[in-house]
Parts: structure tokens; sequence; C-alpha cells
């Protein structure tokens, strides 16, 4: 059987950001039912059990959202408690992954990270001017500050993370300075993925649309950096 990788939304689309170009605030908008509550302990249980019935190898829980750290630390307390005293006869390895936007993120999050030895991927669009102008909070403040104190959190917990870079308009000619700021920030690994305009509209007519020249132009300038 080969590896198993589960992607875990345990708040639903839930999130205590409110970007402008989200993807999913556009799709809980369209969707009979926005947003499905956490999940309950039974669900995580059963996923759980389910996960080691069906691998015999490997197996990676992958936790995004919305927001995962939403659904508290509790819940992922007990998450890492029922895999670790859950009957693994075939040896399974677990791995752990999770993407948050860091806001939320303390020391006692870190610890758990430590502990369980959580890939975390922060998500930052770059310096302050760039991942400010859409990744904002409910009260239309950016976040770039109380993300960056997550990230020295992480290095303070010696926490594995990486960075995921959402590509937009305002950034697809920036792709240098992105990439330096990460680099002078020993911020060594990174995700970028594009922005996606909202299901049902005309492509390319937002703000922060990233057209196929813009996403190409950011992909080249990238590489040769």
């Amino acid at each position: 059987m080969p590896p198993l990788s589960i992607l875990i939304k345990p708040v639903s689309g839930s999130c205590n950001m409110n970007c402008s170009y989200c993807f999913y605030t556009d799709e809980i908008q369209n969707r009979e039912v926005a947003c499905t509550g956490k999940m309950t302990y039974t669900t995580m249980h059963t996923l759980i059990d389910k996960a080691f019935e069906y691998s015999d190898s490997e197996c990676t829980f992958a936790f995004q959202g919305g927001e995962p750290t939403l659904a508290g630390l509790d819940f992922y307390e007990e998450f890492s408690h029922y895999v670790n005293s859950h009957s693994n006869p075939n040896n399974i390895q677990i791995h752990y992954a999770f993407q948050t936007n860091g806001l939320l993120v303390n020391e006692v999050w870190a610890e758990w990270f430590v502990k369980n030895q959580v890939l975390v991927g922060i998500s930052l669009d770059g310096p302050k001017s760039i991942h400010d102008k859409y990744r904002k909070d409910h009260l239309g403040k950016g976040t770039f500050d109380r993300v960056m104190e997550a990230v020295q959190l992480l290095k303070k917990y010696n926490v594995d993370f990486n960075i995921l870079c959402v590509v937009h308009a305002a950034s697809a000619y920036k792709a240098r300075k992105i990439y330096e700021f990460y680099r002078k920030n020993d911020m060594n690994y990174h995700q970028y993925i594009e922005c996606l305009d909202p299901l049902e509209a005309h492509r390319g007519t937002f703000e922060y649309s990233l057209t196929p020249n813009r996403y190409e132009t950011f992909l080249k300038d990238l590489f040769d950096v």
C-alpha cells in the first residue's frame, strides 16, 4: 500500500483573517452550508481508526483551513494522544503537517509542534508592503507584524517550518524582492502558489488577479534569482 496522506479541515472554512483574494471565502459563500463547524472528537477518532486500518507503511495527517488553530490546542493534543495510544501492529510511521496564518501561534503551540515533530507552513506573502496589501484581519488591519512574531517563535523553538507565498498581481513582478526578503530572514524553504479568482467570475478582472503572463514572469524571475 502506498503512503497515505489525509488533508483535514477541522474547522471547515472558518478563519480569523479576511484576505482580499481568499478563494475559500468565495467557496463558502456559494455552497449550501457555509461552514460545518468544528470536527467532533468522534469523527476525529473514526478518521484515525480508519487511517490505521488502511495504511501499512506511513501516514501523514495534514491540517488546513480556513485556519486550523481555531479548533484549539486541546483538539490537537487529543488527536496526537489518540494516535500515540493507538494499537499500531504494522509500525506505521506517522507524520504531521500544519498550514497556519500564524496569528494564534504562541509558545504552547510551538511546544506541541516540537513534541510531535510537526512540519508547519506559515502563510507569508513577502515583505510588509506586499503581505499587508491583501492579507488583513477582520478589522482591516495588516497582519505582517503578527505573522513575523510567529515566525520568530518557531525559530526559537526549532520548529521545522516553511513559507507559503500566494502570488498575485501586486507581487508578480517582485519575485526578487520577495525571495531576498525570505533569505535575509533565514526562511529557506518556500512554497509559491498562484492566486485564484472566484469560481464563477470572469478571469483576470480583479485587482489581485494573477494572469498567465504575470505568473510566467514571476516563475522565470524567481528561477533566475
